[in-house]
């Protein structure tokens, strides 16, 4: 169960109708009457903007406090489960990697007049592409960097971003 989320702007029976929609998942029929409203009620409540963003706040809240944790772990047993198929661990590994922000690089967008197959090229225009791909290919590799133990961030226990935000 949720334990806070400010529901200011709302009287008791509508923070209730509020909780028992986040929290316990019931239909806004199910909501109204437990919050003591007629069931009729129901869609006029969840018509209120001051319900509408209780609701939202509350769901963003539980979110991020608890179900996306949640997920996290699963993800994460998933990932270090040996008896899991390597490609469902490889899927869970990106998974995770993806919502820190670690998402794969994607190549240079094309240029309109390249999108010939390369039967249609002229030499010109092939050796053209091939430079540009090899250019690529050498801004990757110059991105990447090697961390081994003489060069490996040193772990203070504070993640950077603070260090950077209060350096």
């Amino acid at each position: 169960m949720v334990k806070h989320v400010t529901l200011a702007g709302l009287n008791e029976q509508q923070a209730i109708f509020v909780r028992n929609i986040v929290d316990y998942g019931k239909n806004y029929k199910a909501a109204a009457i437990a919050a003591g409203y007629e069931g009729s009620w129901a869609y006029r409540l969840s018509s209120l903007p001051a319900v509408r963003q209780a609701i939202q706040d509350r769901l963003l809240w539980v979110m991020q406090t608890s179900d996306a944790p949640a997920a996290r772990q699963v993800l994460r047993d998933i990932m270090d489960d040996p008896s899991a198929s390597k490609p469902v661990r490889v899927e869970c590994a990106k998974a995770l990697l993806n919502r820190a922000g670690f998402v794969e690089p994607k190549a240079a967008p094309l240029a309109p007049n390249s999108l010939k197959a390369p039967s249609e090229m002229t030499g010109d225009e092939l050796r053209g592409a091939m430079e540009l791909l090899q250019k690529e290919i050498g801004e990757r590799a110059n991105a990447a960097k090697v961390i081994d133990a003489d060069n490996a961030p040193q772990d203070d226990g504070l993640p950077s971003q603070i260090v950077d935000i209060l350096g």
